[in-house]
C-alpha cells in the first residue's frame, strides 16, 4: 500500500481529475414501452447464507430448483440440480430457513420429499431425512431463535406429526407421535398455520378420538398434548385463532357442524372451556381483555358482541338491523381504546341509513353509529380503517362521489373526504391502505393511469400519485416500500407483469433488480441502526444483522413480531419491540432480553436516544392506564412512565426529539389540549400548553434550529392559528416564533426538516401561496427561503429532504411555467430554484419526493418517454457538501477503535478543511487513505476496510495523546464542485485486528460543495 507526501489539497485534485457532470441520468426504465415479456424465473423464497442469498427460481430446461448469488450476474450460480430434468424439486411453495451456516428446505426430487440441508454449495446439499410427505408448507411457520425450525412432515411411518431440526440429522426428529401409528396427529391448511405462542406454538392437531382439535406443544414430548376436545368425539372442531389475552389463551372452533363460538384455557387445568357465547360469524379484534367480533343468534341475526376475558361473558352490543336480519358488521379495526368497523342500521320501521362506520368501546352503550357520511338510505361502504398518527384513514363512498379516501380525527366534525382522486361518481377504490412514518400509502385508479401508488399525510394538498409505474397502460399494483443499508430499494413492475424489487446507489450501473415477490423484501417499513461494522434490520418481523461491506445478512431473532422501529445506545445496544414486549438486544442470536411487558399496548414507537444513553418511546401500558411518554436504561426496574398523556389515541404521543442530552416531547393532553415538555430522563419540565389543533396533529415535527433551540408547529387558539414556535428547553423560552399568517388565520407549517443550523418547512402567509421557508430559530431570521415573486413563482413545495451537512435542502415544486419539478435551495434567492426540468413544458414531469442513493439525489418522475422511472442527479447540483462517517473500523490496544473527525467544511476555498484522528495508539505511523469509490472489504471478524483500493496515502505521526490531523484545503477550483471520495486512517498497531499489525478507523464519504 503506498504512502506519499504531496501537497494535502491535491490530495482531492488527484482523485478528482474528472468531476461528475450536472446531469440528470435515467437510473433505469424498468418498464419500457413494447411487447410484453412474459418470460421470467419467478425467483422466491430469498434467504441469507453465509455472506450470498439463497433462493428457488426457474431455469431454462431445469425447472425451479435452488440458486444461490453475491448479488452480480457471475456470481449468480445453480447450487444443484435436484431434480434433473424440467421437473423441478420445487412447487409453489418455497420453505426454506437459514440456520447459523447452512440452511434448511423442504425438496421434492425422484425419490420423493424430504428435508435437505445445504452449505450453498452442491457437494453441500445433502439430504436430512426422507418424508412421504413432508408437507412444504409446514416449515414456513418457524419458532424459536434461528437455531430451530418447526414443520409438519409424514415420515412414512408415523402419519403427518409435528418436527423440529436444527439442521442436523441428529437434531431432526418428531417431537410427538399424537396419533400412533401411520395415523396423522397434526395438520396443515392454508387457513390454519402454526402459530407462535409465548410458550410454543399452537397447532391443529388430530387423532382417532378426537378429531382436528387445538394442541399446543412446548417441544417436548410431555408438553405437547390436546388442549381441548372442542367437539367432543371425532368429530372436527376446525379450531381457528388462538389469541393470548391477558385473562387466557382463546381459540374458536365448531361446537357442531354450524356453530363456531369461543373456548378459553382454563388457567388451573389448562383444558378449553366452551364459553357458551353466541356463534363466531365474521371479524374479530382485541380490545384490551375484550374480543370485539361478529356473532349470531336467531333473534338478532349477525351483529357486533363482545366477549369480556374477566368474565367469560359476551354481550351484545347493539341490534343495529332491528331484527333477525343482521348488520353486517365487519372490518374491526381497533383505534386507541375503541373499535371501528362497518355496519348497516336500520330501525324499527324499516328505515336504512346503509352500511357506514360505528365504533364501540366494547360495551352497548359505547356502541354508537360514527355518522352517516352519505346520508339517507345510500351506503357510504366504509373499509380498510387504518390508524395515521392521532387519525383513521380509510376508504369510503360520500354523498355525490365513488369510493375515495377520507379520515377522521376520531370526531364527527373531523372526519371528511382526503380528495376526490376519480372526479365526480367515479370511484378511485383506494386500497391496501399502509401507514409508513407520518404518511399513508395505497393503490388508487384516477381513472386516467389505472391503479398505481398514492400517498398522503391527510391532507388534500398533501395526496398525489407516487409514480405512474405502468407507463399509462396499466397498472403497477403497488403495494409496500423499503430501505436497507444495502442501498435504496424500491418496487416496480416490469412489462412481464412481474413484480421486483431494485436496489440502487443513484448510479445506472448501480441500479439492478434485487428480488422478486415483494413478500421477499418486506411487508412494512423496516428500521435500519448500524452498530460498529454490521448493520441491522428488521423485515417481515424478524431481525437480521448485515454486514456493512453487502455479502449477505444473518438471521439474529426469528421469533417473529420485531417491530418496524428499532435504536442503537452509544454502548452498543438495540432496542425493539417484541409482540408487546420492550426488548434488548446485543444483536447476536440468543442475545435478546425482555425488558418490560405492555399488556394490550396498541403500539411502542417514537424511540430516542439522549446522550446519557436513556431510551425514551412513547406507548400504552393498560394494565396501570399510563399512555405518553416512558424512558428506559435497559431493565425492568429502570423503566418508567414518565409524561402522561391522554389515552384516547394509541399513546397520547405526536412526537419525540433527542437533543444532547435533553429530549424534546409534544403529547395530547386531551381532546382539546397538547402539552411540550423537556426531560433529560431525571428533570422532567411541563414547557407549554397549548390549544390541540387537528390540523397539525398528524403531521407534527420537531426540528432543531442550531444553538438557537427547537422548532415546531402549534396552534394559539383564536389569537393566531397553526403557527411556528420555539423552545430554547425552558417554560419562559417556548412561545410564538413569528406569526407568518397575521392574526387568526393558520400558517400550518409543515415538513419542518433541519439542514445546517436552520429549519426548512412550507408555509402560506396569506399573500405568497405555500411558499419554501426558513428560520435560524430567531423572529428576525425567520424569512422566505428566495424573493416573493422570483422568476418563476414557485408554490406548494413538498419532500423536502436535507442533502449534505449544510443548508441545502432538495424538493418538488410547481410553476406555470414547468409543472411539478425538481427544485434545490440554500436558503438565498440566488440559491434556490429549479434544478431540471425533466419533461420541459407546462406538463412538468410531475417528479415525486426525493431521496439519497449514494451521492445522488432520486426523484421519480415522467419525462414523456419511459413513463414515471427513478431520475437521479449528483449532489453537486444542489451545491452541498458533506462528510459522512460509516462503518466501525477494526479495533486496535485494548479493544479500542480509532476514531475519525473532521474540521470546517468541504467547500471551495475552504482552508480550514481538516480530517482528524482520535483514540490511536500513541506514537506510531498513521496513514490518511483515499479512494475514489467505497469498496468495502471484509478483512477480519468485526473489522471493514472502506477506503478500498486507495489510491493514495498520506503518512503522519500520531501524538502521545493518540491524535493526528491531516489539512486538507480546498483549492477554489469550480472543477471540483461536487467531487466525492471515501476517506479512512490506519494506524501501526501490534494488537491490531487489521492483519495483526493494524487498526482501522471508520471511513468517511466526503463530497465537496460550492
Amino acid at each position: 500500500m503506498p504512502l506519499f507526501r504531496p501537497f494535502p489539497s491535491l490530495v482531492v485534485a488527484a482523485l478528482l481529475s474528472a468531476a461528475p457532470a450536472i446531469a440528470q441520468t435515467l437510473l433505469a426504465d424498468i418498464h419500457p414501452t413494447g411487447a410484453p415479456d412474459t418470460s421470467g424465473s419467478r425467483p422466491r423464497g430469498f434467504t441469507a447464507l453465509n455472506g450470498r442469498t439463497l433462493f428457488v427460481a426457474h431455469g431454462s430446461g431445469l425447472g425451479d430448483e435452488l440458486w444461490i448469488s453475491d448479488g452480480t450476474g457471475p456470481g449468480t450460480q445453480l447450487v444443484i440440480d435436484l431434480y434433473p430434468g424440467s421437473f423441478g424439486a420445487f412447487s409453489t411453495y418455497v420453505s426454506i430457513a437459514e440456520l447459523g451456516s447452512v440452511a434448511v428446505f423442504l425438496a421434492q426430487t425422484d425419490r420423493g420429499e424430504g428435508l435437505w440441508r445445504t452449505d450453498g454449495t452442491a457437494t453441500g446439499t445433502v439430504l436430512l431425512r426422507s418424508f412421504e410427505d413432508a408437507g412444504i408448507r409446514g416449515l414456513a411457520n418457524m419458532a424459536g431463535d434461528g437455531t430451530t425450525a418447526w414443520f409438519v412432515a409424514d415420515d412414512g411411518i408415523h402419519g403427518r406429526e409435528l418436527w423440529r431440526t436444527d439442521g442436523t440429522e441428529t437434531g431432526t426428529y418428531m417431537v410427538l407421535d399424537a396419533a400412533p401409528g401411520t395415523a396423522s396427529g397434526a395438520v396443515l391448511t392454508g387457513r390454519s398455520p402454526i402459530t407462535i405462542l409465548s410458550n410454543g406454538v399452537g397447532f391443529i392437531g388430530a387423532d382417532a378420538a378426537h378429531g382436528r382439535e387445538p394442541w399446543v406443544s412446548d417441544g417436548t414430548p410431555a408438553g405437547t398434548h390436546l388442549l381441548a376436545d372442542l367437539r367432543p368425539g371425532p368429530d372436527d372442531s376446525d379450531p381457528r385463532n388462538f389469541y393470548e389475552l391477558p385473562s387466557g389463551l382463546y381459540v374458536n372452533g365448531l361446537r357442531d357442524p354450524f356453530e363456531r363460538v369461543w373456548f378459553r384455557q382454563d388457567p388451573v387445568t389448562g383444558l378449553a372451556v366452551d364459553l357458551g357465547a353466541p356463534p363466531v360469524a365474521g371479524d374479530s379484534a382485541v380490545l384490551g381483555d375484550r374480543i370485539v367480533y361478529v356473532g349470531t343468534e336467531s333473534t338478532t341475526g349477525i351483529e357486533p358482541w363482545s366477549l369480556d376475558g374477566a368474565t367469560g361473558q359476551a354481550t351484545l352490543l347493539g341490534d343495529l338491523t332491528a331484527g333477525s336480519t343482521g348488520s353486517l358488521s365487519s372490518g374491526f379495526v381497533r383505534f386507541g381504546n375503541e373499535v371501528w368497523f362497518a355496519a348497516v342500521f336500520r330501525d324499527p320501521g324499516g328505515a336504512s341509513l346503509g352500511s357506514e362506520p360505528w365504533i364501540t368501546d366494547g360495551t352497548p352503550q359505547g356502541t354508537r353509529l360514527f355518522a352517516d357520511l352519505a346520508p339517507g338510505h345510500w351506503s357510504s361502504s366504509p373499509r380498510g380503517f387504518t390508524p395515521l398518527g392521532n387519525s383513521l384513514v380509510f376508504r369510503a363512498n360520500g354523498a355525490n362521489d365513488g369510493s375515495e379516501p377520507w379520515i377522521s380525527d376520531g370526531t364527527p366534525a373531523g372526519t371528511h373526504r382526503i380528495t376526490d382522486i376519480a372526479p365526480g361518481i367515479a370511484a378511485s377504490e383506494s386500497i391496501d391502505i399502509t401507514v409508513i412514518g407520518n404518511r399513508a400509502w395505497f393503490s388508487a385508479n384516477d381513472q386516467l393511469h389505472g391503479a398505481e401508488p398514492w400517498i398522503t399525510d391527510g391532507t388534500e394538498a398533501g395526496t398525489r400519485m407516487v409514480q405512474d409505474l405502468a407507463d399509462d397502460q396499466g397498472s403497477s399494483d403497488p403495494r409496500n416500500a423499503t430501505v436497507l443499508p444495502l442501498g435504496t430499494i424500491f418496487r416496480a413492475s416490469q412489462p412481464d407483469n412481474e413484480t421486483w424489487a431494485w436496489i440502487t446507489d443513484g448510479t445506472p450501473a448501480g441500479t439492478r433488480r434485487w428480488a422478486t415477490g415483494w413478500q421477499a423484501v418486506a411487508t412494512s417499513t423496516p428500521a435500519a441502526v448500524a452498530l460498529g461494522n454490521r448493520g441491522f434490520t428488521n423485515y417481515d418481523g424478524i431481525l437480521w444483522a448485515h454486514d456493512l461491506a453487502g455479502a449477505g445478512r444473518v438471521e439474529v431473532d426469528s421469533a417473529g413480531g420485531i417491530s418496524r422501529e428499532m435504536v442503537a445506545t452509544p454502548d452498543g445496544r438495540l432496542f425493539f419491540t417484541d409482540g408487546q414486549r420492550l426488548v434488548t438486544s446485543d444483536g447476536t442470536p440468543g442475545g435478546k432480553r425482555v425488558v418490560r411487558n405492555f399488556p394490550n399496548t396498541p403500539q411502542i414507537d417514537r424511540f430516542q436516544v439522549n446522550d446519557a444513553g436513556l431510551v425514551f418511546f412513547s406507548a400504552y401500558d393498560s394494565s396501570t392506564l399510563d399512555a405518553g411518554v416512558w424512558v428506559s436504561d435497559g431493565t425492568n426496574a429502570g423503566t418508567r412512565h414518565l409524561i402522561a398523556a391522554s389515552s384516547a389515541q394509541p399513546s397520547g404521543v405526536l412526537d419525540l426529539l433527542a437533543v444532547g442530552d435533553t429530549v424534546f416531547a409534544a403529547v395530547i393532553a386531551s381532546q382539546d389540549i397538547s402539552e411540550i415538555w423537556s426531560t433529560n430522563g431525571s428533570v422532567t419540565t411541563r414547557l407549554a400548553e397549548i390549544p390541540f389543533d387537528s390540523r397539525y396533529g398528524f403531521d407534527f415535527g420537531f426540528a432543531v434550529a442550531g444553538d438557537a433551540g427547537v422548532l415546531f408547529a402549534a396552534g394559539h387558539g383564536s389569537a393566531a392559528g397553526v403557527e411556528l414556535w420555539r423552545t430554547d428547553g425552558t417554560p419562559a423560552g417556548t412561545a410564538m416564533l413569528a406569526d407568518l399568517n397575521a392574526g387568526p388565520a393558520s400558517s400550518t407549517p409543515r415538513e419542518l426538516t433541519t439542514a445546517g443550523d436552520a429549519v426548512f418547512f412550507s408555509a402560506e402567509d396569506g399573500v405568497n401561496g405555500r411558499r419554501l421557508w426558513l428560520s435560524d430559530g430567531t423572529a428576525a431570521g425567520t424569512r422566505l427561503a428566495s424573493s416573493a415573486s422570483p422568476a418563476p413563482f414557485h408554490t406548494n413545495p413538498v419532500g423536502l429532504l436535507a442533502v449534505g451537512d449544510g443548508r441545502h435542502v432538495a424538493f418538488t415544486a410547481y410553476t406555470r411555467e414547468e409543472g411539478y419539478e425538481p427544485w434545490r435551495s440554500d436558503g438565498t434567492t440566488a440559491g434556490t430554484g429549479m434544478v431540471a426540468p425533466l419533461r420541459p413544458g407546462p406538463a412538468g414531469s410531475g417528479a415525486g419526493y426525493p431521496f439519497l442513493a449514494g451521492d445522488h439525489v432520486v426523484f421519480v418522475a415522467d419525462d414523456g418517454v419511459h413513463g414515471r422511472e427513478p431520475w437521479a442527479i449528483p449532489m453537486r447540483a444542489f451545491g452541498a457538501y458533506r462528510v459522512s462517517v460509516f462503518g466501525g473500523g477494526c479495533a486496535g490496544q485494548g479493544a479500542v477503535r480509532p476514531t475519525l473527525q473532521s474540521s470546517g467544511t468541504p467547500r471551495l476555498g475552504d482552508a480550514s478543511f481538516a480530517i482528524g484522528l482520535a483514540d490511536a495508539r500513541p506514537n506510531r505511523n498513521a496513514a490518511l487513505l483515499f479512494a475514489s469509490e467505497s469498496t468495502l472489504r471484509t478483512l477480519g471478524e468485526d473489522c471493514v476496510l472502506s477506503a478500498s483500493p486507495s489510491v493514495v496515502g498520506v503518512a503522519v505521526r500520531v501524538n502521545a495523546a493518540g491524535r493526528a490531523s491531516l489539512p486538507l484545503a480546498v483549492p477554489t477550483d469550480p472543477a471540483l464542485a461536487g467531487v466525492s471520495f471515501t476517506t479512512q486512517w490506519i494506524v501501526s498497531d501490534p494488537d491490531g485486528s487489521l492483519g495483526g499489525v493494524l487498526s482501522a478507523s471508520p471511513a468517511a464519504r466526503v463530497t465537496i460543495g460550492e
